[in-house]
């Protein structure tokens, strides 16, 4: 049950039993409110409860919340979309302060520079994050970090089955970038990978791209459906 259920039947009850108080004798006056206070009184709303029902309104969301954020965008092409760049500290969740002030600390103290780097994008990626979703801890970072790739992979799964190819209609200001990307693979081999930016290694793929971007003649309709996006997440990775 929900906070808001919750109150919502104290409030109830409490009318329920005010309105049997006034049409009783002074004496049953006394009795009926002493067991309103009473109901009202064993009605408590722990802090865990209330933890518990923030951490789920605000959970962090997995590669199909980030899919079918995607699919409701009526997006005609896939991509990656990391988290965004304007996000202040005044703007996290109060969940999130612990977790802003300990990788802070950590950037402060780091000399490394690749892992000061990391740290740093971390901290940018809870501000672009932690506005709408609480986190715990850097795993639950290094967790959404993948949520995004994975959500990328859905996305391409998508446009396989509506195009024929994975990455939709891309918009006429990408075509020279794909290009160019296409022709420059070494330059692309020599360049940091993502894991050096954030810490999160994407897993081994078990399957070759073409043999995981390939149509199967699946319904449209079935990428509305969590179960069959979790399983067809898991065949992929």
């Amino acid at each position: 049950m929900s906070i808001s259920s919750v109150q919502a039947a104290v409030s109830g009850i409490t009318s329920a039993v005010n309105s049997n108080a006034q049409s009783a004798t002074g004496a049953g006056l006394e009795s009926t409110s002493n067991v309103s206070k009473d109901i009202v009184d064993s009605v408590v709303i722990s802090n865990k409860a209330q933890q518990l029902d923030r951490q789920e309104q605000y959970k962090m969301k997995d590669a199909v919340d980030l899919f079918n954020d995607w699919l409701d965008s009526g997006r005609e092409y896939a991509g990656l979309v990391f988290y965004r760049e304007d996000g202040t500290e005044d703007e996290l969740l109060p969940e999130n302060k612990a977790l802003f002030d300990e990788l802070s600390t950590k950037v402060g103290n780091t000399h490394d520079p690749e892992q000061r780097t990391i740290l740093k994008n971390k901290v940018d990626s809870l501000l672009g994050w932690g506005n709408q979703e609480i986190f715990n801890s850097e795993s639950d970072l290094d967790k959404r970090f993948g949520a995004v790739n994975d959500s990328y992979r859905l996305q391409q799964a998508y446009f396989t089955e509506k195009y024929g190819e994975p990455h939709g209609k891309l918009p006429s200001e990408f075509l020279a970038t794909v290009e160019w990307l296409r022709e420059n693979k070494a330059v692309l081999g020599s360049l940091p990978r993502l894991s050096s930016m954030d810490g999160y290694v994407a897993p081994d793929v078990t399957q070759s791209l073409e043999t995981q971007f390939r149509p199967q003649g699946t319904p449209l309709s079935h990428f509305e459906n969590r179960d069959f996006l979790e399983k067809l997440l898991a065949k992929m990775t």
